[in-house]
């Protein structure tokens, strides 16, 4: 009697059997089962047994053991939606889909399929800028640099100054940058003409809130810091030219005479505006003290403005922005 085959031939052996010892078996066809996709419920099952899914957008469910009920479930957090794609899980989006942001200066990103990240998109072409998520024109943007008192007497206001540059910020296609002086609040008079916060459109919020993290201290070296903008300007602004806001809520308490005379900073203003087109307004905000020093830079900064805008409240510093930014828009 012949041995039985082996059971290591499985399928194939069985098929075979004693026509093995006749014909061979070389060119049988052998018709395998398809492949089981554990990822999904067999027929007549509710779930695949023992594992997670997305009962909705909301809520995870465990599959009980036979797959024919939900073993328990679990809400996700507030701030999370659960997803089949992500893995059944719940995760936190952090852009809408399909939605474009600005990742630099030129570049465009776009909010992933499952908004659990930016990739990036596209980069604009050599006269485009990114704003507000498309490319732009260059010449048609604005090129706003904020140069904020950051003295102690701002303290109280520092909230106030965030809140209404954050607004103009959202509000207005334009490249917006900060400088804040003194630039080192550890020293009381320092100044620098190289703005904290470069000149951009992309992850405002987010720059401007860290610039107001340290709170003010310090004196105010207004004319240190014009005269250092005068030298760091063609670097700034480039060939496009731009506008300073200067924001202070008192004269200068650094410079000595004759530099802290409001002839001086007139000089400042206008060479600013005749040799790199970059005009200059002032906001007083809460001023206390002599005004001489703030109308003279208005009043030479190339602009319509003969004075300083006073200010005296949030609302009032977010109409006197929006005021300035609107005089200084090229194409929108």
């Amino acid at each position: 009697m012949a041995a039985p085959l082996p059971s290591t031939f499985g399928v194939f052996g069985r098929w075979c059997g004693l026509a093995l010892i006749a014909v061979g078996c070389a060119d049988a066809p052998i018709e395998l089962p398809p492949p089981v996709d554990n990822s999904l419920p067999q027929d007549g099952l509710l779930c695949q047994p023992r594992q997670w899914t997305c009962i909705s957008d909301e809520e995870q469910g465990l599959c009980g053991f036979d797959g024919m009920y939900w073993q328990s479930t679990k809400l996700c957090e507030p701030d999370e939606v659960c997803s089949t794609a992500a893995g059944n899980r719940c995760f936190v989006p952090i852009c809408t889909p399909g939605e474009t942001r600005c990742g630099s200066n030129a570049l465009v990103q776009r909010c992933s399929p499952l908004g659990d990240r930016w990739v990036e998109d596209f980069a604009c072409s050599g006269s485009y800028l990114c704003n507000a998520g498309k490319c732009t024109l260059a010449s048609c943007l604005g090129h706003v640099l904020f140069v904020i008192d950051r003295s102690g007497s701002m303290e109280v206001h520092w909230d106030s100054v965030r809140r209404a540059t954050k607004t103009v910020a959202n509000s207005n296609i334009a490249r917006f940058g900060l400088l804040g002086f003194p630039s080192n609040l550890n020293e009381a008079c320092s100044a620098s003409g190289d703005p904290q916060v470069p000149l951009t459109t992309a992850e405002l919020d987010l720059k401007i809130d860290n610039f107001f993290k340290q709170l003010p201290v310090g004196n105010t070296p207004l004319v240190f810091t014009l005269e250092r903008l005068r030298n760091t300007a063609p670097t700034i602004f480039g060939d496009q030219g731009g506008a300073l806001v200067v924001l202070s809520d008192g004269a200068d308490t650094c410079a000595p005479a004759p530099l802290s005379e409001p002839s001086y900073l007139a000089t400042l203003a206008r060479e600013l505006d005749d040799q790199f087109g970059v005009k200059t307004y002032v906001v007083g905000y809460n001023f206390n003290g002599s005004g001489e020093q703030l109308t003279a830079l208005a009043a030479n900064g190339g602009t319509d403005y003969t004075d300083y805008i006073p200010a005296g409240t949030e609302q009032e510093l977010e109409s006197a922005f929006t005021a300035i930014v609107s005089d200084w828009k090229l194409c929108f």
